[in-house]
């Protein structure tokens, strides 16, 4: 009855070494969380900045932005439920340039999310004119709806 038992533990040992082996990846048992080198994107609720693995800047799930930097762009942005979906959300436009929000900012509070500091979407005045002083990436959501939000890139 000994010999059996020996046996076992061999393959038992044998099936835990197997399990241990490294083959380049990694996992937990524990409930822990593994991680993995790659491009340190963002959630795009989060409001969180990282990178789109392209050398570019995520904020608040922008990765491509539209370019309304030109003299004669009309640079507004509708502010309502809308705007999840609207392409317009993640803008380029120069510095010194003004969007302009269109919207019920009492339903819809616009405010700061993400990006860089600091942020313009800080003290939106009644109007919804929002002018970009610095250069960056600022990102905007609404207070009250998460799924209101996009970035401003503002470039030279």
């Amino acid at each position: 009855m000994l010999r059996t038992w020996q046996g076992i533990l061999v393959v038992v040992g044998l099936a835990g070494l197997v399990a241990c082996s490294s083959d380049g990846t990694s996992s937990s048992s524990s409930g822990g969380s593994s991680s993995s080198s790659g491009s340190g994107g963002s959630d795009a609720g989060t409001g969180d900045s990282g990178s789109d693995g392209g050398g570019g800047v995520v904020v608040n799930g922008c990765k491509t932005f539209v370019d309304e930097s030109a003299p004669t762009a009309a640079r507004k942005i509708v502010w309502d439920f809308s705007v999840s979906s609207a392409a317009n959300r993640c803008m380029i436009v120069k510095k010194g340039q003004q969007v302009a929000f269109e919207g019920d900012f009492a339903v819809h509070p616009l405010g700061p999310l993400g990006g860089n500091g600091p942020n313009p979407f800080s003290s939106v005045p009644d109007t919804g004119k929002v002018t970009f002083p610095n250069t960056g990436t600022f990102g905007f959501a609404c207070k009250v709806h998460p799924a209101m939000l996009g970035a401003i890139q503002v470039i030279e």
